[in-house]
């Protein structure tokens, strides 16, 4: 159960991060496409640098399940989901969107 919270996790700040960059008119290049969004965020907008521990934080998740002994604990599932509100809230305040749960 915590890798799949970790990977949905994942998908979520990656989801926020191409959104960026779509609203931004960019399209998803291949940084974008192949696991590495934030470094795509952070060349268009300098101030994603903060987000970059946070995202490379949960880039673990999106490759977890490929390995047979990999896995996580709680305390890493906790963790993400603290990382990916800190990036949802983050992002939804870049794109001019509400911050309160949705």
């Amino acid at each position: 159960m915590p890798d799949q919270v970790g990977f949905f996790c994942e998908q979520a700040a990656e989801k926020y991060l191409k959104a960026f960059l779509i609203a931004c008119g960019q399209a998803a290049t291949s940084d974008a496409r192949h696991r590495r969004p934030g470094r795509v965020v952070h060349r268009a907008d300098p101030a994603f640098a903060q987000l970059q521990p946070l995202v490379e934080g949960l880039s673990e998740f999106a490759v977890i399940f490929r390995y047979p002994d990999a896995w996580s604990d709680e305390d890493a599932a906790f963790r993400s989901l603290g990382q990916a509100e800190q990036v949802r809230v983050f992002m939804r305040q870049k794109l001019g969107l509400s911050v309160e749960d949705t």
